[in-house]
């Protein structure tokens, strides 16, 4: 599986549940129903999108669950400072810096195991 392709599904996941984040704040501010089942479905099609991500096997459930976490608070991120104007200090800052060191240990990680899996797979042709 080409791991551009899940990254984008998975950041697709974190916009489709940042979006209902948005939609759940905006039925908190104005109390319009359209607003909460605006973000039920949203929700709905990102657990189901998640569960396709989740079924091509890239991910373990805990690194997926990780990694789509950690999409969806950067987008939501992105959306709380372009509309409604957040700003973040330093300290939290820093926690962002993490979260992208974060994803990219873990993708190093996933690169170190695919490479393991293949050399164990050659070691086991040579041996029959």
């Amino acid at each position: 599986m080409d791991k551009i392709w899940v990254y984008t599904l998975v950041i697709l996941v974190g916009a489709l549940c940042a979006a209902g984040d948005v939609s759940i704040y905006q039925w908190t501010r104005t109390n319009r129903a359209a607003w909460w089942v605006l973000s039920c479905v949203l929700w709905i099609v990102a657990a189901t999108l998640f569960g396709y991500v989740l079924g091509l096997k890239y991910f373990s459930l805990s690194i997926g669950v990780v990694v789509s976490l950690i999409s969806h608070s950067l987008v939501v991120l992105v959306i709380d400072r372009a509309y409604y104007g957040t700003r973040l200090n330093v300290l939290q800052w820093t926690a962002v810096a993490m979260a992208i060191i974060t994803l990219s240990l873990l993708e190093l990680g996933k690169s170190q195991e695919v490479a393991l899996q293949q050399k164990m797979t050659r070691h086991n042709n040579a041996t029959k």
